[in-house]
């Protein structure tokens, strides 16, 4: 009986899917998906910090080696050679500190996006980004 149940289950959903052309995944397509899906993000921010990294120093050498054809000095090119690269540190530093700040607001100890555990009480974070605590002890006096 219990066969015939699951038969007729998956005579049901073959019709669904027919019916409004919906495509159902296994789960080791589902796998694949969500593996794909997290190399193009990593592919993306590699690219991303080469290029945030590259494109101030390139920029600035090229600038310095202007400047010291332009006006016949020989330190121009190296002086905006480190600045590009201190440049290049820096955007790099504030994009792994924003990505660093997204990672753990996705990770949460219930499983839940942006809470985190207050002071004796669960803290919720509203919509005005606004902490609330709803128990334990108060730190203001």
């Amino acid at each position: 009986m219990g066969r015939c149940i699951q038969d007729l289950k998956k005579c049901v959903d073959t019709d669904k899917q027919k019916k409004y052309n919906i495509r159902v995944m296994d789960r080791s397509e589902e796998k694949k998906r969500r593996d794909r899906k997290n190399a193009v993000r990593l592919l993306s921010m590699v690219s991303q910090f080469a290029i945030m990294m590259l494109v101030p120093i390139v920029g600035c050498f090229f600038a310095g080696l202007w400047l010291d054809r332009h006006f016949g000095t020989q330190w121009c090119a190296i002086v905006l050679f480190f600045i590009g690269a201190l440049a290049g540190f820096t955007n790099i530093y504030k994009l792994t500190k924003e990505y660093t700040a997204n990672h753990e607001d996705r990770k949460s100890p219930e499983g839940e996006v942006g809470a985190t555990q207050g002071s004796g009480g669960a803290v919720h974070r509203d919509s005005g980004s606004r902490d609330t605590d709803t128990g334990g002890s108060s730190d203001i006096l």
